[in-house]
């Protein structure tokens, strides 16, 4: 659980707690294909390059429009190919369906609303 952190403390046991939750993972789900999602999944990927790491992404590809407008779209779709590469999966045109459980999450296909 991610919570508002008040000192410099509390941030660097936070970020300890989330790397010990990725390395124990064996699938990682990054949701959303903007380029916080983008970088966050390919740093796991090439830190724990065992796992199994996902990008769902409620655009057409990453990077697209609605993330970054000024971005041309041959530009997201050359770097959902480098991506795809490193062994990553993406998602497109999908949402998460609700709340995430500990156990998994659903996916729905289609953008969000």
């Amino acid at each position: 659980t991610i919570r508002p952190l008040t000192t410099a403390e509390e941030t660097r046991n936070q970020f300890s707690s989330i790397n010990e939750e990725i390395s124990k993972a064996q699938k990682i789900t990054i949701v959303g294909g903007g380029p916080v999602g983008c970088e966050l999944a390919t740093e796991i990927k090439g830190t724990y390059a065992d796992k199994e790491v996902t990008i769902i992404n409620s655009g057409p590809h990453l990077l697209s429009a609605s993330s970054i407008p000024a971005l041309p779209e041959a530009f997201g779709t050359e770097v959902q190919q480098n991506i795809e590469a490193m062994g990553i999966t993406v998602m497109n045109n999908s949402r998460v369906d609700g709340d995430i459980p500990a156990e998994g999450y659903a996916v729905a296909p289609g953008p969000l609303q």
